[in-house]
């Protein structure tokens, strides 16, 4: 969880002055055993020791360790819950395990859709990101070339990271995630801003390599995944709902 500011502003400063306010790390991140592509390839046993370690690092574990904080640090007190994104799915969750322990249940984004399946989810999130993708490109034709630009060069020389790393034109295009978020329209194009050339047509070529500057803020733009990991590998998973396997399978 993010560290609160000082001094307390928005939901912070709203909550603080009636509640005492707990900050979690969930497991796997921040401070609380954070999960690192160092440390699975370290494991022995391979990808079938790799997954069973991951394991431990679902929503229902999570909870638990939610109930020893709230045994240790509030006295059994009944919890009011805020959860954002996977942290609505870890409050479902709570609600079904412990549901005697929970005062109120807050979600900002970040109801599971139950009932429903991971292909169901991925059909509709597809319809809406096309969606968004026409709006974006509406607000900002000029960017429709240069993104055709862009790929075209990355899938002929893709571009070394000032970080280490590569950007390809898959790892280019996954910043479309930009566009799910409130400012995301505006944050995507002054990125892109920053790949064009002070050429006349203002696109980069295959033969021209990419402002070092564009290729830092690429990486800031994705770099809760280098340092979560984790992101990439139980995402996916948490959208089964079920008993089943495959696109309604449990997890």
């Amino acid at each position: 969880s993010r560290r609160p500011p000082s001094p307390a502003s928005g939901w912070d400063k709203s909550a603080l002055a009636t509640h005492r306010v707990l900050l979690l790390d969930q497991r796997g991140t921040g401070r609380s055993t954070p999960v690192t592509a160092k440390q699975l390839l370290a494991l022995p046993g391979g990808p079938q020791a790799q997954a069973g370690y991951l394991e431990h690092f679902r929503a229902d574990s999570i909870v638990r360790d939610c109930e020893v904080v709230r045994e240790a640090l509030c006295g059994g007190k009944k919890l009011s819950l805020l959860g954002q994104s996977f942290g609505g799915f870890c409050i479902l969750t709570y609600l079904s395990l412990f549901p005697d322990a929970i005062e109120r249940a807050l979600f900002t984004f970040g109801l599971a859709p139950v009932g429903r399946t991971a292909d169901e989810v991925y059909a509709a999130t597809y319809k809406r990101m096309e969606e968004r993708n026409r709006r974006f490109y509406q607000r900002y034709p000029q960017d429709v070339e240069l993104v055709r630009s862009l790929v075209a060069g990355l899938h002929a020389a893709p571009a070394p990271l000032p970080r280490g790393g590569t950007l390809t034109a898959r790892r280019f295009l996954q910043l479309g995630l930009l566009l799910g978020s409130a400012s995301g329209f505006e944050a995507l194009h002054d990125l892109l801003e920053l790949a064009r050339p002070p050429s006349a047509d203002g696109l980069p070529d295959a033969t021209s390599s990419l402002p070092d500057l564009f290729l830092l803020e690429v990486e800031a733009a994705q770099q809760h995944f280098e340092t979560n990991p984790i992101y990439w590998l139980l995402h996916e998973a948490i959208y089964c709902d079920g008993g089943g396997g495959g696109g309604g399978g449990g997890g």
